[in-house]
């Protein structure tokens, strides 16, 4: 198994009526400007390994484990997995669900590989717009690394022992479950909170998005 450190984002930057055809649009382009003429395992020739749609929908179009020419540098190639959003999105921003779509799958690859795989762009290695001009990065940034101080932190209220609930047998009720799970949402969102402050962010706004990701509120 490669080692992740990478999540490169791009776009299409074309428009297709639907997920199929521009999996099979960006497929076949990748074929034609690459040596390599076979499909891999998925049966695709697309240099991403994922392709986003614009609701929840999204297309695992090559191996995780398998280095492709996506990022315009090779040493982020080894390292990453690219991920490419549907649409022009220099011309319209993405939709909400196409985002929060993207929140999720990266929260995903983060839970598979490693906590610390660093979201970066295409344009950060490429003479390029993509994946978009009409995208806020420092807000989408901003989400992903709240999100997962939230899990660090929750995770430390999780090992707390003073919240540890058993009976005579050692087993825990269904009901003591969701009472420890109310605890441990309520004090980590207390401590996020005290971090913000600490970090002096202004800006609260985003942080109902960060719930939403996570699905607490």
């Amino acid at each position: 198994m490669r080692e992740i450190k990478y999540i490169v984002v791009h776009h299409a930057a074309i428009e297709q009526p639907n997920l199929d055809k521009l999996v099979s649009s960006i497929s076949n382009s990748h074929k034609a400007r690459w040596l390599h003429k076979y499909k891999n395992s998925l049966w695709y020739y697309a240099a991403y390994h994922y392709i986003m749609w614009v609701d929840w929908k999204n297309k695992h179009t090559r191996e995780d484990y398998s280095v492709w020419y996506h990022a315009s540098n090779l040493t982020i190639n080894k390292q990453s997995i690219g991920i490419c959003l549907s649409g022009n999105l220099d011309i319209h921003a993405p939709t909400e669900d196409q985002m929060k779509s993207l929140y999720y799958l990266v929260r995903k690859i983060r839970n598979d590989y490693w906590e610390q795989v660093k979201v970066v762009y295409h344009n950060m290695y490429a003479a390029k717009t993509c994946p978009w001009t009409k995208f806020p990065y420092v807000l989408f940034n901003k989400q992903i690394a709240m999100a997962s101080k939230f899990k660090e932190i929750f995770e430390r209220e999780v090992k707390n022992p003073i919240f540890t609930v058993h009976d005579d047998n050692d087993n825990c009720t269904i009901a003591d479950a969701k009472y420890l799970m109310e605890i441990w949402v309520s004090r980590a969102t207390e401590r996020l909170y005290e971090y913000i402050d600490a970090e002096n962010v202004k800006d609260r706004s985003f942080i109902q998005k960060v719930f939403t990701f996570l699905k607490l509120k």
